[in-house]
């Protein structure tokens, strides 16, 4: 049970701790403008090698998906104003997932087209946006030399970060806004692989129709939110995953009781 937790957590921890990690907020209003831009994505996921107490509690055709090769489509947009849009699309096509981070008005909310559920993070504080410089030094937590590459007509520092849990390489677009168009990174306890590469990118802001939330979507804290979308194997009680996101979901409440109190 535990193992099958763990795994599922795996899955969604990126996502997870994008949400809190952009959840920080600022009462001082954005002074500068952010760069726009859209960033089409091709994400690769090579697994590495399955534990076995993993492997011995995993339902067949879902030890037969984790072990094959995934690749899934990602798009990323910003606006002038800092607003941030991610839409994510397995390679299945069960779900779309619409992730936005609205610097102006200081929430993130995430939604899907499977179902009418979604989750709001964030105070409701209007946040101060990043200053970028012209060296992208406060992104991607330089540890090395870099070196310059072009990549899709872009100029891009390639960065290499070596950390004892995982090698990651980053190559980062100044005349984006320093955003990221390729990442490459290679987990040590596994072997598994993740590259997200860029297949298109200008720096045109996104098309603004990606920023509605349809009007029939329904609240939900994160745990019952993505419950939702990957209900918990046959034999596993819905409450045993929910603890899996006790930190989120107390955050989550949290953010609910700043919004109320202002």
């Amino acid at each position: 049970m535990k193992t099958t937790i763990k795994m599922i957590l795996l899955l969604t921890s990126v996502a997870l701790l994008a949400v809190l990690s952009s959840s920080v907020v600022s009462r001082v209003r954005a002074e500068h403008v952010a760069s726009p831009y859209s960033i089409w994505f091709l994400e690769t996921r090579i697994p590495g090698k399955i534990p076995p107490e993993i492997a011995e509690v995993t339902l067949p055709e879902k030890l037969k998906a984790i072990q094959a090769n995934q690749t899934m489509p990602f798009f990323e947009g910003q606006r002038a104003n800092g607003d941030h849009v991610t839409t994510s699309e397995p390679g299945d096509g069960s779900s779309k997932q619409f992730t936005l981070k609205l610097a102006q008005q200081g929430l993130d909310i995430t939604f899907n087209n499977k179902n009418n559920s979604m989750t709001t993070m964030g105070s409701g504080l209007p946040r101060s946006l990043s200053q970028v410089t012209e060296d992208c030094r406060q992104f991607g937590g330089l540890e090395s030399d870099r070196n310059t590459d072009t990549l899709l007509g872009y100029r891009t520092y390639h960065i290499l970060i070596d950390r004892p849990d995982i090698t990651i390489q980053q190559w980062i677009a100044p005349d984006l806004g320093c955003a990221l168009i390729k990442t490459i990174a290679v987990r040590k306890s596994d072997g598994g692989i993740v590259i997200r590469e860029a297949t298109k990118a200008t720096a045109d802001p996104p098309d603004d129709a990606l920023f509605n939330v349809p009007a029939d979507r329904v609240e939900m804290k994160p745990s019952a939110y993505f419950l939702s979308l990957e209900p918990p194997d046959p034999g596993h009680k819905p409450s045993d995953l929910i603890s899996g996101y006790a930190v989120v979901d107390k955050r989550y409440a949290e953010f609910q009781a700043m919004r109320a109190g202002r």
